[in-house]
């Protein structure tokens, strides 16, 4: 039993990660991971698919940085209970602030996705931020970092997903800093055509 533990925890993800280029930590988180997301199927994808995603975020800050400017990733996967409690919250800021249920419901899901519908729950979006600034509103759009990132992510496969001009489109307020992997291909199409998901 011990033998199959040490097999199971240490060394095979050791041997994993020396190929995929992740450490053995990251390796059982993207099993963890997928696996509660897509089950047996989500193991056996969950390895590869994190090793890219990695991979290509880790490139794109090198670059940002051989620029001089560094970002921080503020939030990445989400389980489905963090953004029931995120929505909630939210919607009970806005009937503190003395707006009915309903009219806190239909304000807070602009802005926040409902439980089971966030990208963050895929593990293919990142709410990137300047190091220089925390805070998830439009001041983002104004440092240096989110600026580089806005002309650059497509590069490496991320789009802006909520941009300001499409909210009319996908029904969320404009994030300057909420980005999702959809492969290089996708990212420059969409970007070279103006249009989003």
């Amino acid at each position: 039993l011990i033998l199959q533990q040490l097999d199971g925890h240490i060394i095979g993800p050791a041997i994993l990660g020396n190929s995929t280029g992740l450490s053995s930590f990251w390796v059982l988180f993207s099993i963890v991971l997928f696996g509660g997301l897509w089950g047996i199927l989500g193991m056996i994808v969950g390895v590869p698919l994190f090793a890219v995603i990695y991979d290509i975020t880790k490139k794109m800050f090198d670059a940002a940085k051989e620029e001089g400017l560094n970002m921080d990733i503020r939030s990445a996967y989400r389980s489905y209970e963090t953004q029931e409690k995120n929505f909630c919250n939210d919607m009970n800021s806005w009937i503190d602030s003395g707006y009915n249920p309903l009219e806190a419901y239909n304000l807070t899901i602009q802005s926040v996705a409902l439980p089971g519908c966030s990208e963050h729950t895929t593990g293919l979006s990142l709410d990137i931020v300047s190091a220089s600034n925390d805070n998830l509103d439009d001041s983002q759009e104004n440092t240096e970092e989110i600026q580089w990132l806005m002309e650059h992510c497509w590069e490496y496969g991320f789009i802006l997903r909520y941009p300001k001009d499409k909210t009319d489109v996908t029904g969320i307020t404009y994030e300057p800093w909420h980005y999702r992997y959809v492969g290089e291909t996708a990212a420059k199409e969409i970007t070279e055509q103006g249009i989003t998901l």
